[in-house]
């Protein structure tokens, strides 16, 4: 037979035992406190045996709090660094934005410091002007540029490119003019083969080597020499560098223009006032065969 205590009579045993409990234990923490402090020989190596004895467990026992502490510092250390990555991103972005963005005005400054070099054109004051637009086609050969009336424009002006002609205004507009190229079958333009005597047209074909027209009767003309404006007619300045000449595999001799406005960004427009008007009778020609 099983007796089972009164629930009052367990509630009078707890309370005395609790006391005890807390009393003692309040002792052996003020006992620890007093040994601590003590200050001899004996208590410090028994001090030292504690130590010894009980540090190590506590060490180990420290492991995995450590371990969460370390993993805890480990990413924080990853989101500060990624954090930081990010804002070196962004800053490269911007810097290889800036890059390039001075990369093109280089680019830019360079091509016009070369169309402003005077010392090619001494006697002629000239213009940039950036290429619009491409238009040309197989029956028109022509571009658009950024100058017009408002910028001292006029119908008729040579353009050049970083080192030869290309072409003329054909019109003028208020802020953009239409420049008519070599290679356009309205275009011709009299040269001459320095340091020879040779005379001619250059006339295009909407082709990019325009045809080579000179007289016959006035001597030798061979591919590799250089064609330059002979100002005859007026409308273009003498000494301008047109191209070269060439041979083709049928024979007949054409002109590589100097200019191919292939990366060419910015023209100039020679300010030249042409003195007369063109006429194709002025020189007897035949196409060099």
């Amino acid at each position: 037979m099983i007796i089972q205590d009164e629930p009052g009579e367990a509630a009078v045993y707890n309370t005395p035992l609790r006391r005890f409990l807390a009393i003692l234990l309040i002792a052996l923490l003020i006992a620890i406190f007093v040994f601590w402090r003590v200050e001899n020989d004996r208590a410090e190596r028994l001090r030292m045996r504690f130590v010894e004895h009980f540090v190590p467990g506590l060490e180990l026992r420290q492991v995995p709090a450590r371990l969460v502490a370390d993993l805890s510092d480990a990413m924080s250390g990853y989101f500060a660094t990624r954090r930081r990555l990010q804002s070196l991103e962004s800053e490269v972005r911007a810097l290889r934005a800036w890059r390039e963005r001075a990369e093109r005005l280089e680019y830019e400054n360079a091509q016009l410091q070369r169309l402003v070099d005077l010392r090619s054109l001494p006697r002629h004051a000239t213009v940039a002007a950036k290429i619009l637009f491409d238009t040309r086609s197989h029956s028109r050969q022509s571009i658009l540029i950024g100058l017009g009336r408002d910028q001292g424009a006029k119908e008729g002006y040579p353009v050049l490119g970083k080192v030869g002609l290309i072409g003329r205004i054909l019109t003028a507009g208020n802020e953009v003019s239409r420049v008519i190229l070599l290679s356009d079958a309205g275009s011709k333009v009299p040269v001459m083969l320095p340091n020879s005597g040779v005379s001619g047209l250059v006339a295009g074909d909407n082709s990019s080597e325009p045809r080579f027209e000179f007289a016959s009767d006035i001597g030798p003309v061979r591919p590799g020499q250089r064609v330059v404006t002979s100002g005859k007619g007026g409308v273009y300045p003498s000494g301008l560098l047109v191209g070269t000449v060439i041979r083709r595999a049928d024979g007949s001799l054409r002109i590589l223009p100097a200019e191919t406005l292939a990366q060419a960004d910015y023209v100039r427009v020679i300010k030249h006032q042409r003195t007369e008007q063109l006429d194709d009778d002025d020189v007897p020609l035949i196409v060099a065969k």
